[in-house]
């Protein structure tokens, strides 16, 4: 018997790495609401059957991927953000995703 793919056995994967792009920052809001902001994302876009998965690149690892971020890097970076919850948003999204080390710290507090 064929198995049919239906709203009620839909089951999503996503992308961290593309996700943290997808989805627009409140601008002055804190750290805490960008969180809030991803979670309703998901809930719209995927309902209650999402797991959100992230490459695992370090700065450490050598591969092309790496590489890739570092050559990036040299374009255009921002300062190191150390950030809780409760932390303000004071510069635009995509500069603090140029740091690498805001990119990781957001997808770990995020996890």
């Amino acid at each position: 018997m064929p198995s049919f793919v239906t709203a009620d056995n839909l089951y999503f994967v996503l992308d961290g790495g593309s996700l943290i792009h997808r989805v627009v920052w409140p601008k002055q809001d804190s750290f805490g609401d960008v969180y809030i902001t991803y979670m309703s994302y998901l809930k719209r876009h995927c309902g209650d059957e999402v797991t959100v998965i992230f490459d695992g690149y370090t700065e450490r690892s050598v591969n092309t991927k790496v590489i890739e971020r570092q050559r990036r890097m040299m374009k255009r970076t921002s300062r190191e953000i150390i950030f809780n919850e409760s932390t303000v948003l004071l510069d635009p999204q995509r500069q603090i995703l140029s740091n690498l080390a805001n990119k990781e710290r957001f997808n770990s507090q995020t996890c």
